[in-house]
């Protein structure tokens, strides 16, 4: 055989998958550990992480991405979930919610017990606290009280359209409107909006005719566009204002955090795709597209899982298909959230996905765990012998492959067991974490040893 012909036969052998039902487990801190399977038959790839709601060490809060609703620039303030990880020092997360051009996320955004984001009507939200979760489809009702008259408020933190009032918190960093308003500017004597009581403050300042107003620290904005804007300008300067938020469907008490996407996947341990009723379309829930959802087991195990799609190696998962998926991790209830080119899971650094755009999309919120692991600086190497990845030490002892977490970018990808597997010949770039270091190697076939 000539050297051009076993260079073919080697590349051929590295585009060959592994055997069907292939999976990893790994454990990453108590009470959380991420899930790798490859499912041949297909082909589909399967990306999970399992958080324990009780876990002493591992916390996970909605996190919106830049810390913000929407921003100025190209991105709305969006950003993506490998920067969002990054720069809340998390261990990881997933994308979360869909969002509109204006860069917010659609439906219900609470983080630690503040109301971020108002509920997207029919749709479900993902709901959770210390000690529980839930799946359900969250009602919402406001209204500001002055002198003893009521005016609706018909959202919180997102655009004013024509004859609407809307509440904008400084997670909003600034209200917007589509039409000329009226907005007032107010004082809270608490700056945390729950999803359900009640908030007194004082109006500050009267802003007539401007569409877009600076949310400062420690005071909300208060717009009114349309038949609407009289509601606003009949308010005083120092006047006394209750602002009253109920959002119905989780017993905040007990829940802290709430993420809103669609549709509900699992309810009660059962299969019940809702994508009609949630306001979906057929080739959303029907044609498979990489996913992302969460669900929680009777134990009160958390499931994030992100299913790549749209490639070769993967071709996605349709809504069924993914509460199929969520089912058999043991979810009693699951839901959808944002997918396709959104899709993204992160974990000590690396996005272990890959994303079908071909790189990270910026996304509006996601779901971000948080712990405080040791650190370890300690000398360490990527080698690749016969298409087949391990880290070493300093000494050149193997690092366990269980204590290492693979990702590969370009035109490979790799498994968990550290077997890369080629798309097409090029190069890549293997990344591997092992705790919170980081190293990478790039490669081309062949691959028969290091230099």
């Amino acid at each position: 055989m000539t050297r051009g012909a076993a260079v073919l036969a080697l590349a051929a052998s590295l585009l060959t998958p592994a055997s069907a039902g292939t999976a990893w487990e790994k454990p990453i801190a108590p009470g959380l550990s991420y899930r790798m399977e490859i499912d041949e038959a297909a082909p589909r790839v399967i990306h999970a992480l399992r958080w324990t709601l009780r876990s002493p060490i591992v916390t996970a809060r909605s996190e919106l991405a830049g810390k913000t609703v929407y921003e100025d620039g190209p991105t709305r303030g969006r950003t993506t979930v490998g920067q969002m990880v990054q720069e809340s020092g998390a261990l990881g997360g997933i994308n979360g919610d869909y969002f509109p051009y204006t860069g917010d996320p659609l439906g219900l955004a609470v983080r630690d017990g503040v109301l971020q984001s108002q509920r997207w009507p029919s749709r479900s939200v993902f709901a959770w606290g210390r000690t529980t979760a839930a799946v359900a489809v969250a009602e919402f009702e406001g209204k500001v009280t002055a002198e003893g008259k009521e005016f609706p408020l018909d959202g919180v933190n997102r655009e004013c359209a024509i004859h609407e009032m809307i509440l904008n918190t400084p997670d909003a960093r600034f209200a917007l409107a589509k039409a000329p308003t009226v907005s007032a500017v107010i004082r809270p004597k608490a700056d945390r909006l729950p999803p359900s009581g009640t908030v007194e403050g004082t109006v500050e300042l009267l802003v007539p005719d401007n569409p877009r107003i600076e949310v400062r620290p420690g005071t909300f904005v208060l717009s009114a566009s349309g038949k609407r804007t009289a509601d606003v300008t009949g308010l005083r300067i120092g006047e006394t204002v209750r602002i009253t938020t109920r959002s119905a469907g989780f017993d905040w008490t007990k829940m802290s955090q709430a993420i809103g996407g669609g549709p509900k996947l699992i309810s009660g341990g059962a299969i019940a795709v809702n994508w009609k009723t949630e306001g979906f379309q057929n080739d959303h829930a029907a044609k498979r597209h990489p996913r992302t959802a969460v669900g929680v087991t009777a134990a009160g195990d958390v499931w994030l899982v992100a299913v790549d799609g749209r490639q070769t190696m993967s071709v996605g998962a349709t809504l069924t298909e993914m509460a199929e998926i969520m089912r058999r991790f043991g979810c009693v209830e699951a839901l959808n959230l944002d997918g396709g080119g959104s899709t993204a899971l992160n974990l000590m650094g690396l996005t272990l996905n890959r994303p079908s755009d071909g790189q990270e999309r910026p996304v509006a919120n996601g779901i971000l765990l948080h712990a405080s692991l040791p650190t370890s600086e300690q000398p360490l190497k990527i080698e690749v012998r016969d298409g087949t990845a391990t880290v070493t030490d300093a000494s050149g002892v193997p690092v366990p492959n269980a204590s290492v977490l693979w990702a590969a970018t370009g035109d490979a990808w790799i498994d968990q067991g550290g077997t890369l597997r080629w798309l097409k010949p090029g190069k890549a770039v293997i990344h591997a974490a092992v705790g919170r270091q980081r190293i990478s190697f790039e490669v081309a076939p062949p691959i028969l040893a290091n230099p």
